[in-house]
């Protein structure tokens, strides 16, 4: 329901995170730690077991809405309209950031599923593959790309990761994307094979 959105995305998204505003902590084995992360997480994850057991996306989740769905549409727009524009004053704006971006991480997850229920619901080798690794990939990812990221900062790459260049950082970004997916897809599914593993992955 939407009073559910609102209330855990502020709860559980958003002011849980406030803690770490004025501890600095902005992050942990160079992951970011910000609005939508670390609570966010578990949380997330913890819906996923619950939709899988009660079986929430084996019926249109349009009906399942207390609001039509272009209503779902404006909240999220609303929403990012709103990050964009507190953005770019965060020292004056930064609380009720927190509370829009905890918004913003339910709302936007949530109409994500809407669009792929609705328009990308079929099933090929390709998709089967994904979707036996993606809970595995949900719980590795952070340690994947934490190392990664350590691999390109630290062990020298002839004429790739040099800190002067221009292209240092679009060239991180894009060896961390790739070798993570790599690492990450392939093990995710191994271990999703696994007996004990395979009920949970």
């Amino acid at each position: 329901s939407t009073r559910f959105r609102i209330s855990y995305g502020i709860g559980i998204c958003g002011l849980p995170l406030i803690p770490l505003k004025f501890l600095k902590i902005e992050g942990f084995a160079s992951m970011p730690l910000t609005i939508g992360s670390l609570t966010c997480d578990f949380f997330m994850f913890y819906l996923g077991l619950q939709a899988s057991k009660y079986g929430w996306f084996n019926k249109s989740l349009i009906e399942q809405l207390d609001v039509h769905p272009m209503i779902l549409v404006c909240f999220v727009a609303f929403e990012g309209i709103a990050m964009i524009a507190m953005g770019r004053n965060i020292e004056n704006w930064w609380l009720l950031l927190v509370i829009i971006s905890g918004m913003f991480c339910l709302d936007m997850s949530l109409l994500m599923l809407v669009v792929f229920q609705r328009w990308a619901n079929f099933e090929t080798n390709v998709t089967q593959f994904l979707a036996k690794g993606a809970y595995g990939v949900y719980l590795l990812h952070p340690i994947v790309i934490a190392g990664t990221t350590q691999l390109y900062l630290n062990v020298p790459i002839e004429g790739i990761n040099v800190r002067q260049s221009p292209y240092f950082y679009p060239l991180g970004f894009v060896f961390v994307t790739v070798v993570s997916h790599m690492i990450t897809w392939p093990l995710s599914y191994f271990l999703a094979q696994l007996p004990y593993l395979k009920i949970i992955l």
